[in-house]
């Protein structure tokens, strides 16, 4: 079951409704936003929903947006305070050190250590030009809904593998690919360097968190799908057929 291809038919125009009974009925538009608004992850939802059907995520993009971006802003502010707290422990170790005329070698050595600690979590500090970030989000949004064809099955999300048809595992069923750095840098109006120096790090992060949400809200939007598949089947039922 690709739930992917199945938002499609949230766009169906109209639907006539004929009675029948037996069998298991052909999922609905209905049935398929009903299912969405079942997973019970706000986010994840959310994300998916911009992805796979944008005109239904149009009066929360903008919520999911913000929600993104404080996510960014929380571990913009967790990594300076990191590198914060290491410059702080460093600056300590040496005031000692140069406090004392006796230097044992277990000083040296954390000296050393809180040395290279300082500049680690230096380097993973994001910058502070905060007008970028909102600009990242909308990108990875972008990138998740219209990125490149996954090579590994043609952009269908499935897969044949000993006579049967599995979910993509390059894709995770998305049938899509990460872009380029390149497409990237542009996205977010940088060149290719800059972004490679400054922001991809800051992408990656919030793209992953965005990619994650997405396959979970697949997941679960196929459980639902499947158990109500399973109760309609031993009832009467209604058929829709969309037109």
């Amino acid at each position: 079951m690709n739930v992917r291809k199945m938002m499609a038919r949230l766009n169906a125009a109209t639907a006539s409704y004929d009675m029948a009974r037996g069998g298991i009925p052909e999922l609905t538009p209905q049935d398929i936003a009903a299912a969405l608004g079942m997973i019970h992850d706000k986010t994840a939802r959310d994300i998916f929903t911009a992805i796979w059907w944008p005109d239904g995520a149009e009066l929360t993009r903008k919520e999911l947006l913000d929600h993104m971006r404080g996510l960014l802003m929380t571990e913009f502010s967790r990594r300076c305070r990191e590198a914060q707290i290491a410059k702080l422990d460093l600056h300590i170790a040496e005031c000692n050190w140069a406090a004392t005329n006796h230097h044992p070698e277990h000083d040296r050595q954390l000296i050393s250590k809180l040395r290279h600690r300082a500049e680690e979590t230096a380097d993973k500090t994001w910058p502070g030009q905060m007008d970028m970030y909102p600009r990242i989000c909308s990108a990875v949004l972008i990138e998740l809904s219209a990125p490149g064809i996954c090579s590994a099955c043609n952009g269908s999300g499935m897969v044949i593998a000993e006579a049967n048809i599995h979910v993509c595992k390059s894709c995770d069923g998305r049938g899509t690919s990460i872009i380029s750095d390149r497409r990237r840098a542009d996205m977010i109006g940088r060149d290719e360097a800059a972004y490679r120096r400054r922001w991809s790090s800051v992408y990656e992060w919030i793209y992953s968190i965005a990619a994650s949400s997405e396959s979970f809200a697949a997941h679960e939007l196929v459980k639902i799908l499947n158990r109500s598949e399973t109760a309609d089947a031993t009832r009467p039922h209604f058929i829709h057929k969309v037109a």
